[in-house]
């Protein structure tokens, strides 16, 4: 993003959506969070998932990231095991697993997946997800 502003964001998004669904991918796009009090980007990803009826994983999970890590509160006041982040910006492994609990969420969506763990098809996905507490994440079956 450094460099470009929204409209030029917009156009080269949009051109790899477009070859992304020319390819015959389904597109999940995340929600990036620019800054905590002001985004020139804000809603992008949000636009982008209307226009093109996409799955969206809203930027809570990053948030998170930012706030679980022992550089802004509450991280700054819980236990290390706690964090998500070591420097408040890369996930750490806590982190890792928060981030893709959320992307399997939305392949889940939009691959039909439900409870059972069975896919509309037919064919067993994971029988072992132990679940997902808010921060944490467990699946000791894929």
């Amino acid at each position: 993003l450094k460099g470009f502003d929204r409209a030029t964001t917009r156009a080269n998004l949009e051109q790899i959506i477009g070859a992304c669904r020319r390819a015959g991918a389904e597109v999940i796009l995340m929600e990036i969070p620019r800054g905590f009090i002001t985004d020139p980007y804000a809603g992008l990803e949000r636009d982008l998932a209307r226009r093109h009826n996409l799955e969206l994983i809203s930027d809570t999970p990053i948030r998170k990231l930012v706030l679980f890590s022992p550089h802004a509160p509450p991280g700054i006041w819980l236990p290390p095991a706690w964090h998500l982040s070591d420097d408040g910006l890369h996930p750490n492994a806590r982190g890792e697993r928060l981030l893709a609990e959320e992307v399997a969420r939305s392949l889940a969506r939009i691959l039909g997946i439900g409870r059972s763990g069975y896919a509309a098809g037919g064919g067993a996905v994971c029988g072992g997800c132990a679940g997902f507490d808010g921060l944490s994440v467990g699946c000791s079956g894929v």
